[in-house]
C-alpha cells in the first residue's frame, strides 16, 4: 500500500493576493483539537503547524510568514476530507505538491 499524495492547496491569485488569510487560518483552526477532537499538533517551527490525522496518518500542514499562510498541504485521507470543504469555501484549488513555486 503507497502513502496518500501530498496536495498543495493555492488560490486561483496565488497566497500573496490572497486577503483572508485570517479569516481562512479562523476557519482551519476551528475543528482541530488533540483528544477527542481526533488531531495531534506538532508545531517544530513558529512557521508551521503540522496537524495529524489520529485515525489514519493523514497531516494538514499550515505554513506562515508574518501570520500570512504561505502554503498549505495535505496528505490525503481524514486530512483532505476536513480540508476540502474549507478550502472550496476559500476557493482554493487543489495541486500536486511542489508544483507551485514558494512565495
Amino acid at each position: 500500500m503507497s502513502a496518500p499524495a501530498w496536495r498543495d492547496w493555492t488560490p486561483a491569485q496565488g497566497w500573496d493576493a490572497f486577503a483572508a488569510h485570517a479569516a481562512l487560518s479562523d476557519a482551519l483552526w476551528a475543528g482541530l483539537g488533540e483528544g477527542e477532537g481526533g488531531w495531534h499538533y506538532l508545531n517544530p517551527t513558529r512557521e508551521l503547524s503540522i496537524w495529524e490525522h489520529e485515525a489514519d496518518g493523514s497531516a494538514l500542514l499550515i505554513e506562515y510568514r508574518d501570520e500570512r499562510i504561505v502554503r498549505l498541504q495535505c496528505g490525503g485521507g481524514g486530512a483532505q476530507a476536513y480540508l476540502a470543504p474549507i478550502a472550496a469555501a476559500f476557493g482554493l484549488r487543489p495541486g500536486a505538491a511542489g508544483a507551485q513555486a514558494r512565495e
